[in-house]
């Protein structure tokens, strides 16, 4: 499982550039949490009941960061968690 498409393109999963890359990878984590793509089944094998192991990988995109450190600190600010610090 993997956040972008390009996540195939860079880093330790380049390696799965190849034809066997469709194999190996499932699918993005968007399309899990919308409950377009169901883990727990093969995709070469759809009548199999399991997968042997499941890995996300994760490589970042600068929109996730951006909201992830928003949420951060809303609940920090909410949880009266931290210091403001003049800049």
């Amino acid at each position: 499982i993997i956040d972008t498409k390009e996540a195939l393109e860079v880093g330790d999963l380049s390696c799965m550039k190849g034809d066997d890359a469709h194999q190996n990878c499932i699918g993005l984590i968007g399309d899990i949490i919308s409950g377009d793509l169901v883990v727990g089944k093969r995709r070469d094998d759809p009548n199999e009941s399991k997968i042997d192991c499941t890995f996300y990988k994760s490589v970042g995109t600068a929109i996730q960061d951006v909201f992830s450190a928003q949420a951060a600190y809303e609940y920090a600010f909410e949880h009266n968690i931290g210091r403001s610090v003049e800049m």
